[in-house]
C-alpha cells in the first residue's frame, strides 16, 4: 500500500493536463407547444467512446419559467416534465426514450444499455461531494452529464416545449474526463441543427502515464477489503489538483454566465 500512496502522490504532484476544454451555445428561438430541443453528445472524431464524459450546464426560459438540465434532474421519472433522457443511433434518427434508470458509482443514470455500464447514457450526480465515476470522470455535486455509446449512438436530453413563446437556450458543454474527452455536441431544434462542435481535452504525454499510474493505485488502495483505510493522502491531493487545473477553471466560466444571466434578469 506504500506503493500505491507514493504512485498517487507522484501523479500530483508532477503531472501536467491541459484545461478541459469547453463550449457553448446560446439562442433565442420561437417554439409552439410540442416542439423539441435535443442536447447530444456524440463520440467526437476520434472514433472512440472512451473516457467520453461530457458536462452539460443547460437552461432553457420560456416565459416566467426556467427549466434547468442538472436542477430538475429525475432519478425516477422518465419523462421528467420537459425533461426527456434518451439516445439515438444516429444524429437526427428516432429518440429512444430510456426506460432503465440506474445508479453506478453513487452518479444516477438513464442508460440506453447498449454496453454494460448502460452508455449511451445522462448522469447526475445528485449527492453533495465530488465523485469520481469509473475512477476517471469527476463530477461535481449536482453536475450532469452525458456519454455517448460504443458504436456512435449518441446521449440525448430533449426540451419538450410545454407552450408558445420565445425560448432562451443557455448551455455549456465540458470535458470532463481525465485522461482526454474528444466528442462532438450538438443543439438540435425540431431536428435542424442550431450548433455543431467538439469538446476536446488532452493530458500532456507524461502525465497519462503518470496519471494512470496514480489511479490504477487508488483503485488498488479502495479496493483493498474491509481493512482500514490509509489517510488519503493521495487523494486529496489529486481531486486538489483537479479542482486547481480542470474543475475551477470550468466553474468560473459557468459562474460568469451565471452572473449574465442575473444581471438580465434585474
Amino acid at each position: 500500500m506504500r506503493v500505491a500512496h507514493t504512485l498517487a502522490a507522484l501523479v500530483c504532484l508532477c503531472g501536467t493536463a491541459r484545461v478541459a476544454s469547453a463550449v457553448s451555445f446560446d439562442a433565442v428561438v420561437m417554439v409552439a407547444a410540442g416542439d423539441v430541443i435535443d442536447f447530444a453528445v456524440g463520440f467526437g472524431p476520434d472514433g472512440s467512446w472512451s473516457n467520453d464524459t461530457t458536462g452539460l450546464a443547460a437552461t432553457i426560459t420560456l416565459g416566467a419559467v426556467q427549466s434547468d438540465v442538472a436542477g430538475d434532474f429525475s432519478p425516477s421519472n422518465n419523462p421528467n416534465g420537459v425533461w426527456h433522457y434518451g439516445w439515438s443511433t444516429t444524429l437526427g434518427s428516432p429518440f429512444a426514450i430510456s426506460t432503465d434508470p440506474g445508479v453506478r458509482d453513487g452518479i444516477d443514470l438513464w442508460g440506453g444499455d447498449l454496453e454494460p455500464f448502460g452508455n449511451p447514457a445522462e448522469y447526475h450526480n445528485g449527492t453533495s461531494s465530488v465523485v469520481v465515476l469509473g475512477t476517471t470522470a469527476v463530477f461535481d455535486p449536482g453536475q450532469f452529464a452525458l456519454h455517448p455509446g460504443p458504436d456512435g449512438e449518441y446521449a440525448v436530453v430533449r426540451y419538450v416545449a410545454p407552450e408558445a413563446g420565445a425560448a432562451s437556450i443557455e448551455s455549456l458543454f465540458t470535458g470532463m474526463d481525465i485522461f482526454g474527452t474528444t466528442t462532438d455536441v450538438h443543439v438540435v431544434f425540431n431536428g435542424t441543427a442550431l450548433f455543431d462542435g467538439v469538446v476536446g481535452m488532452v493530458p500532456e504525454p507524461a502525465s497519462l502515464l503518470l496519471l494512470g499510474l496514480g489511479i490504477g493505485a487508488l483503485s488498488l488502495r479502495r479496493s483493498a477489503g474491509s481493512r482500514p483505510r490509509p489517510v488519503p493522502l493521495a487523494e486529496s491531493l489529486f481531486l486538489s489538483r483537479w479542482e486547481r487545473e480542470l474543475a475551477a477553471p470550468v466553474r468560473r466560466q459557468r459562474a460568469a454566465r451565471e452572473h449574465k444571466r442575473a444581471a438580465r434578469s434585474r
